[in-house]
């Protein structure tokens, strides 16, 4: 079997989306699958040098072709043909572009899976205001995206929802009840940091004297930082150590808690940006009293019922206790104190108290870690490989 997945965009790619895909041909290659990665560019010269970027195996039956997104049609339909593959299926995960082939896989007899994480309808309107539409201009913009989202639903061979939500929303508003699965988001192989094989040992203090809490990604957008800035403001006795370079280039309309919030001196330490091979090596050679995920309640949708963050994965795996938004997206993962603790979102005292009460309590701390170490290996890109391999089976 042979899988064209289709991403029009560049990588490798710094935002998590790329590095969402990447993973997921990775891992299914690895598993067996002949895979085809077709993208509009690819900066990097040949297989090694991006797998040092993703800090992965590069597969040898992983293999990408680069085309201009003008042509991107032509180039998905070169590779059906050229295929020797008894069965090949198409696959992507960005609603135009599913739009966009679905005429290429009737014609070619070419099942298409189109792999959703959100209801795009129901989040657009947000993400035009951010953008800065009028008023008027949100409904048409509402109406299109549901026409286009309704088409795909209906016709793709199949479709998979990283989020029960997602595929409860498909079933209800759109009636697609057949192959349709949940396959969430995936992270690396738990590692376990202790010398004694068990997780727990003490977290180190920075320079300063302080324990360390640790979030992983861009400061802008949606992600709720505003609030994990403000929590820090209460925590005096903490650092806050960012893995990442701060608000990102799509998030320039965003408010900067660097500039908005800043925090005192000893209080914050920013790493810059680290390639995504980089993350889990750093995220392991220390260690952290806690983690953070602040999902916000009140932006949209996509954060409080669709998203499946990546770090929360990497969190899990790499040992370190998490303390997160109590939002419905998070809470198909996540249970308070078994394996995180969950925090009233969108509220800086409520998150500095739950930073805290992980941060001092080792006997808390210890529990959240060896639950999430079994959670993290629960949702490996390894086995979430196996569980596609297995529904892009059936569909061929």
């Amino acid at each position: 079997m042979t899988l064209i997945y289709v991403h029009e965009a560049t990588i490798p790619g710094e935002n998590a989306r790329a590095i969402q895909v990447v993973n997921t041909c990775v891992s299914l290659a690895s598993a067996g699958t002949d895979v085809n990665l077709v993208v509009e560019e690819c900066d990097s010269q040949n297989a090694s040098e991006l797998a040092s970027f993703y800090g992965l195996e590069w597969p040898k039956n992983m293999f990408i072709t680069t085309s201009p997104k003008r042509s991107i049609t032509h180039a998905v339909r070169t590779a059906i043909r050229t295929n020797s593959s008894s069965s090949t299926i198409l696959f992507c995960r960005n609603l135009r572009t599913a739009r966009m082939l679905l005429p290429l896989s009737k014609r070619t007899g070419t099942p298409l899976v189109y792999e959703a994480h959100k209801i795009a309808f129901m989040v657009v309107s947000d993400e035009a205001r951010l953008a800065g539409l009028s008023a008027r201009q949100v409904p048409r913009k509402v109406l299109r995206t549901f026409r286009a989202e309704s088409d795909v639903l209906r016709r793709a061979r199949g479709v998979v929802c990283t989020s029960e939500a997602v595929a409860a929303l498909a079933r209800t508003l759109f009636g697609r009840e057949r192959d349709v699965i949940v396959a969430r988001n995936g992270g690396p192989e738990p590692v376990r940091l202790a010398a004694d094989g068990e997780p727990g040992s003490a977290p180190e203090e920075n320079g300063h004297g302080r324990l360390r809490i640790v979030y992983v990604g861009g400061l802008g957008g949606w992600k709720g930082t505003d609030t994990l800035f403000r929590a820090m403001r209460l925590l005096e006795e903490l650092q806050l150590v960012v893995v990442g370079r701060g608000v990102a280039a799509e998030d320039a309309g965003a408010s900067d808690p660097l500039r908005t919030h800043p925090l005192p001196e000893g209080s914050l330490s920013v790493t810059g940006y680290l390639p995504p091979g980089d993350v889990m090596p750093f995220l392991t050679s220390q260690k952290f009293a806690a983690a953070a995920i602040t999902l916000p309640a009140q932006h949209s949708a996509e954060p409080l019922f669709f998203t499946c963050p990546l770090k929360l994965f990497q969190y899990l795996a790499a040992g370190i206790p998490v303390v997160a938004s109590d939002v419905p997206a998070l809470r198909e993962i996540l249970r308070h104190r078994e394996n995180a603790y969950l925090v009233k979102p969108d509220d800086p005292e409520a998150l500095a108290e739950g930073i805290k009460t992980v941060a001092f309590d080792s006997k808390l701390a210890l529990t959240l870690t060896s639950n999430g170490y079994e959670t993290a290996g629960r949702h490996t890109w390894r086995r979430r490989a196996g569980k596609l391999a297995s529904f892009l089976k059936g569909i061929a």
